[in-house]
């Protein structure tokens, strides 16, 4: 009776703390009121273009200083890959977040998938000049360390020392394990992004990076943003534990670390921190890299009204919005466009020019009403309608 009682004490205590902390979440996630909204997806690296289209669009100034007042600036995710200067670009959101609330604005990163695959040590799509802005965070013992654990644990080569010490150069250039650190959930990056939403709405404008998927409707705000995002970094941390304890090497690609969790602990019994890491990501791994994940989804762009509406008008009444903003997918035409009566916004102009040949575009909605400006400060009414077959 007694440890009954204890319990309910403790279940009681609980929804009194974690009630008032989900109602003050809230209000990072949803905001009324505001006179003028910027927005912009998928740098992928490209910072000259970001800086472009942030001074075509009025929120910095030629020294990259807040210039936009009480603008509300959303970067509808994926900073990062493909290009060479995600630091660069994340360094100046950091900056910016600081400048803005200094005068009533604010700057809102969301978290896309790529920012999820750096967090987990997917790095399929790291931009080599990506690695050599790490460079100098990383000394030769690190280096000398890692190479001697891969050698033992993972190199299956039996070319001769200097061959091998290639090998591993080439596919692990300097900077490689300073990267890793960085978007580790203590490391500055890693940090900074696993404290950022999926999806907030403002005025009605819900954003988010691949779209409101069904899980949306089901979980609302808080769903995504608490529990999704707080996977995220559980995933992380586990699969750092697991890195420490040497079942992981940080040279693992993500999408192998199940089978060599299964190699290495088949027959053998774990400890509990161990096997519960074990159990985490086992249980997390398809959860985060599935298509009907907010940071992942498509169906918004590229599903028939038939298919797709109403989904997404469940979504939208669930999280009290009336339009969804969605990069990850870029365009057809290189423009911003619309589909779906206006339900439908997307933003993903490839904004990186040498992997999308598209260009930077910001959509701005300024007391109710949506105009579009690019990066080279040229201005369009209303995002045009969208061209692609579904």
């Amino acid at each position: 009776m007694r440890t009954l009682l204890s319990s309910l004490r403790l279940g009681l205590l609980m929804t009194v703390l974690v009630a008032p902390l989900c109602a003050l979440a809230q209000e990072q996630w949803r905001f009324d009121d505001v006179e003028r909204i910027v927005a912009f997806s998928d740098v992928h690296g490209d910072y000259a273009a970001m800086v472009a289209t942030l001074q075509s669009a009025g929120v910095v100034d030629e020294d990259l200083r807040w210039s936009g007042d009480r603008t509300h600036l959303v970067i509808v995710g994926d900073i990062l890959d493909r290009g060479p200067d995600s630091r660069a670009a994340m360094d100046l959101l950091m900056r910016l977040e600081t400048q803005s609330q200094q005068v009533g604005g604010e700057v809102h990163v969301l978290i896309g998938n790529h920012e999820v695959m750096n967090i987990v040590g997917d790095m399929r799509y790291v931009h080599a000049g990506e690695f050599a802005s790490f460079a100098a965070d990383e000394s030769a013992e690190e280096r000398d360390r890692w190479y001697v654990a891969w050698q033992t644990k993972r190199s299956n080569s039996s070319a001769g020392p200097a061959a091998s010490r290639a090998q591993f150069d080439k596919a692990f250039p300097a900077g490689y394990f300073a990267h890793r650190r960085a978007f580790a959930p203590d490391g500055k990056y890693g940090k900074w992004l696993l404290e950022k939403p999926m999806i907030v709405v403002i005025d009605g404008n819900a954003f988010v990076h691949g779209g409101l998927s069904p899980s949306v409707a089901e979980g609302g705000l808080q769903g995504v943003n608490i529990d999704l995002v707080g996977d995220i970094g559980l995933y992380a941390q586990q699969m750092q534990l697991l890195i420490d304890k040497g079942l992981l090497l940080p040279t693992d690609e993500n999408r192998n670390h199940l089978d060599i969790i299964n190699a290495a602990t088949r027959d053998v019994r774990q400890k509990p921190t161990v096997a519960a890491a074990i159990a985490d990501v086992r249980r997390l791994d398809e959860e985060l890299f599935s298509y009907q994940s907010p940071h992942w989804y498509r169906g918004h762009t590229y599903c028939s009204e038939m298919v797709e509406g109403d989904r997404i008008d469940a979504a939208l009444e669930k999280i009290q919005a009336s339009r969804v903003i969605v990069g990850h997918t870029p365009t057809p035409t290189r423009e911003i466009v619309q589909r779906l009566d206006g339900r439908v916004i997307e933003i993903d102009t490839g904004m990186n020019h040498a992997y999308y040949k598209g260009s930077g575009h910001a959509l701005i909605i300024e007391d109710g009403v949506i105009s579009v400006m690019n990066e080279n400060g040229k201005a369009a009414d209303l995002p045009v309608p969208s061209e692609r077959r579904v």
